[in-house]
């Protein structure tokens, strides 16, 4: 099982309104095949053979379809805990996934949602940093005198601003 740093992007999934179709338009666009979960209502996507994400059907039609990513824990407590100190929410606290691993919900302080991954016997992404799977994530925020310092110190993070790095984003 790979093993993933602290803080390390570990997973992804979707939440969809009709999952059949979220599996055909991802098996389409990156070649993806699905394996069902378990009997739940979620299937995961691979890559040649090895994990790379998950869709899942949406619990709530209210919500809207965005993509998730997870950072690895290795003491989802703790990392809750920080969380708060540093001006984040905890939108689910931390449950049970199987046998899988341990996984909660937040939000940082400018609103932007994200998971955490404590892992057992799923450690997260088998593939990575290749085509059809995860390569980066990053947030846009109005607020980065609140959100950097927040990353900084629950994840160890250092925020850019690309303008000033010199990158053009026009």
């Amino acid at each position: 099982m790979a093993v993933f740093a602290h803080s390390a992007p570990c997973w992804a999934d979707v939440q969809l309104s009709d999952l059949e179709a979220g599996k055909r338009f991802y098996g389409g666009l990156f070649g993806w095949t699905f394996r069902a979960g378990d009997g739940m209502p979620f299937a995961d996507a691979l890559s040649d053979g090895r994990l790379v994400a998950a869709l899942a059907a949406k619990k709530d039609g209210r919500m809207p379809t965005a993509w998730g990513v997870y950072f690895s824990t290795d003491d989802i407590r703790a990392t809750v805990a920080s969380i708060r100190e540093h001006g984040g929410q905890i939108i689910t606290d931390p449950v049970r996934a199987g046998r899988a691993g341990i996984v909660a919900e937040a939000a940082d302080p400018g609103g932007a949602v994200f998971g955490l991954w404590q892992p057992e016997e799923r450690a997260g992404f088998e593939k990575q940093n290749d085509p059809g799977s995860f390569c980066w994530t990053e947030v846009y925020t109005r607020q980065p005198d609140r959100v950097d310092p927040f990353y900084e110190k629950v994840f160890g993070f250092h925020g850019t601003d690309l303008d000033e790095a010199g990158h053009d984003v026009s």
